[in-house]
């Protein structure tokens, strides 16, 4: 059986990491949830997908915002009068998904109003934000996850959570406080690295590009997941970390690394797979799951 799991909820068809999205694709029958979690500046665990208020997304009351202010620096209080309801048809981010529903009136989640719409039975897949490019100090990590730990665990929710990041040492601070807890390591596309970008990728900003080909090349960057050029697997370097999840970008997928995944014990979770004979592709594969922005396409 390969497992759906609704993408912020299904952003194809709801606006992205809201609780209406939340119930949308588990009403389609999606196994589980992905979401993405930062604190506020009052240490509360909240689910959006920047590191900054989305002027894409983010209403002021009627008025879309103009400016990305950092949510570490606002309280929870300030974020919860927010509406992340719709998108701001004036800006190129409204051009994606353009089958989304707006619901007006929806606020920036906290992880555990996520959890009260959550069925004990359906999987929470919970990235731990960190930026890829620029080294987050450890310290602003280890907040992060000791604080989303917290929740899961005065919730009971560890046993059906899997942990996500790109940044590795976040999965490292989890599995050290909860050795018991699932996590999956989060890797970059290749094409970054290597430059054949695939057309959902193109006009992605150079200096990203720029950025990552520097990374790959740079041995000091193993806070990073999955963007050495050189060395051991992906599967490799997972599963001589202790891992048993790897989530990689759908196209990374191949038969090759799927088998040599399964054969060190790694199941295979890709992001973020929309078209539908993608989605037969990797479900004949075997895959453990499938992270989709259309949770509809899943059966």
């Amino acid at each position: 059986m390969t497992f759906g799991i609704a993408h912020r909820g299904g952003t194809g068809l709801r606006p992205e990491n809201t609780l209406a999205a939340f119930r949308h694709g588990l009403s389609l029958g999606a196994d589980g949830v992905e979401l993405d979690v930062h604190l506020t500046a009052d240490d509360v665990v909240v689910v959006h997908h920047d590191a900054t208020l989305n002027p894409a997304t983010t209403r002021d009351g009627v008025e879309f915002i103009s400016d990305r202010k950092p949510i570490r620096d606002m309280p929870y209080g300030a974020l919860a009068s927010l509406d992340v309801g719709r998108r701001n048809p004036l800006h190129p981010y409204s051009k994606r998904h353009p089958e989304q529903v707006s619901v007006d009136g929806e606020s920036i989640p906290t992880l555990d109003e996520v959890l009260d719409v959550l069925p004990d039975d359906k999987w929470l897949f919970a990235e731990i934000k960190s930026s890829v490019t620029e080294k987050i100090p450890l310290e602003e990590v280890d907040r992060l996850v000791i604080a989303t730990l917290r929740v899961l665990h005065r919730r009971n929710r560890l046993s059906k959570t899997v942990l996500m990041a790109f940044d590795w040492r976040a999965l490292d601070i989890a599995r050290r406080t909860e050795p018991d807890c699932h996590c999956s390591y989060t890797t970059v596309p290749r094409s970054w690295i290597d430059g054949t970008l695939p057309l959902e990728h193109r006009g992605l900003p150079e200096s990203l590009l720029q950025r990552m080909q520097e990374l790959s090349v740079d041995p000091t960057v193993d806070w990073v997941g999955g963007v050495q050029r050189d060395g051991p697997s992906l599967p490799k370097r997972i599963a001589d970390l202790g891992g048993k999840f790897w989530t990689p970008y759908f196209r990374d997928v191949t038969a090759h690394s799927f088998a040599e995944a399964q054969s060190l014990g790694v199941s295979v979770i890709p992001w973020t797979v929309d078209e539908p004979d993608e989605i037969s592709r990797l479900k004949e594969l075997g895959v453990w799951g499938i992270i989709t922005d259309r949770p509809d396409r899943l059966s």
